[in-house]
């Protein structure tokens, strides 16, 4: 028994015409699951929440996107500024590489000549070296990208302290892909009281 249900339409064109508006309405559909995909896919990278633990501090990290929470940038800004502040002729060299590992590759070049420098000052005064105290009285203040850290730097001479000034420290920085970028660093003595 042949029925046009079984063959579809009688002339064949018509059979052709309803094939393709099968194909583009196929077509339709996969274009569009394919940009809903795409977009899931973007959201999902700020929505996705990376959590490190951290071989210097006790508490885990936390970081969305390009975010992250006050507790990684405190312990982040903390780390930097003892690597940066705290250090002997011996030890000065490979502190600094650590915090060049935290460098932006766009302020890479600048930095690294910066503390080539300091590496090699420090170097030709064996006897001084410098300690970097952070006062847990001071608030870490953070304004978008930016961490003020607020501590007390002391110059060691031998085994006597030559000198003692407070320092602030103010890191530029940026997250992108859940990775923590210094974009620059800078310190300015005197700018608050020394505590007793």
């Amino acid at each position: 028994m042949n029925s046009t249900a079984e063959k579809g339409f009688i002339q064949s064109e018509s059979n052709v015409f309803a094939e393709n508006r099968m194909l583009k309405l196929g077509f339709f559909v996969l274009v569009v699951v394919t940009i809903w995909n795409g977009y899931a896919v973007h959201s999902l990278q700020d929505n996705m929440r990376t959590v490190v633990l951290p071989p210097f501090s006790d508490k885990q990290w936390g970081m969305t996107g390009n975010d992250a929470g006050d507790e990684y940038l405190a312990d982040i800004g903390l780390h930097t500024v003892q690597l940066i502040g705290t250090w002997t002729p011996g030890s000065v060299r490979e502190q600094l590489n650590q915090v060049l590992k935290l460098v932006h590759p766009d302020s890479y070049p600048k930095y690294r000549d910066q503390f080539k420098n300091i590496s090699d000052r420090a170097q030709k005064y064996a006897s001084v070296s410098f300690a970097v105290q952070w006062d847990p009285g001071q608030a870490i203040e953070r304004r978008e990208n930016t961490l003020t850290i607020r501590a007390v730097r002391r110059r060691i001479t031998g085994d006597q302290i030559s000198r003692t000034e407070p320092v602030e420290y103010v890191i530029h920085f940026s997250i992108e892909a859940g990775r923590f970028w210094i974009r620059e660093i800078s310190d300015s003595v005197g700018v608050h009281d020394v505590k007793a």
